[in-house]
């Protein structure tokens, strides 16, 4: 139903990959994209083989979260703490780069300042957490952010920068294509929005 959403807000969910092109021996778009391939085809290939094999020994219990249906037994306590770990790792990559874009936005000319920067800190910290235990699954997030941000992300917003940027009428043949690429993911980034907000309010319902 919504599991488009929930796909495009993974692939829009990478700040990692500037640092990660800083850090290449030789920074470059090819070597950019050869890495991006191969931990793509990588990922693919281990939440791949982690779906089927869920699917294969749940069966249709099978949860959202794998996690949701393994034993209770101490490896599994033990494997479920370390992929808290890594979550909780990897939480300020994604903050940081929540929180350098909205003091751009909202404030352009100030210094900085430890107090907003603690505020913003704080406010984004438990907004987050109150969201993730209010909402039914993960895959709820996944597919709201999906919605609403990624599909602006990957398809409206470049898409409407290359028909501004390129000369012409708008109805010439080289804006055609991208004009139909902005109208139907405009038209599938509404039906999302609808559909994965009506699961949710139903969700609070029962």
């Amino acid at each position: 139903e919504t599991g488009i959403n929930a796909e495009y807000g993974a692939f829009t969910c990478q700040p990692n990959i500037f640092p990660i092109y800083h850090e290449l021996k030789s920074p470059s778009v090819k070597s950019m994209r050869l890495v991006t391939i191969i931990s793509s085809l990588f990922c693919c290939v281990v939440y791949g083989l982690t779906g089927v094999f869920a699917s294969i020994t749940y069966g249709s219990a099978v949860n959202g979260d794998v996690f949701l249906n393994l034993p209770t037994s101490t490896y599994y306590k033990v494997l479920k703490i370390f992929f808290c770990i890594a979550l909780f790792i990897h939480y300020p990559i994604i903050h940081y780069a929540f929180r350098k874009s909205f003091e751009k936005v909202a404030f352009p000319r100030s210094p900085f300042s430890w107090v907003r920067h603690t505020i913003v800190t704080v406010i984004t910290l438990y907004a987050t957490l109150f969201v993730e235990i209010q909402l039914p699954s993960v895959m709820q997030i996944f597919q709201l952010t999906g919605a609403i941000g990624s599909f602006f992300i990957c398809f409206i917003f470049p898409t409407y920068v290359y028909i501004q940027m390129l000369p012409g009428r708008l109805l010439s043949r080289d804006k055609l294509v991208a004009l139909g690429v902005l109208i139907l993911s405009f038209v599938v980034m509404v039906i999302s929005i609808v559909v994965t907000t009506m699961d949710t309010i139903d969700y609070f319902r029962k």
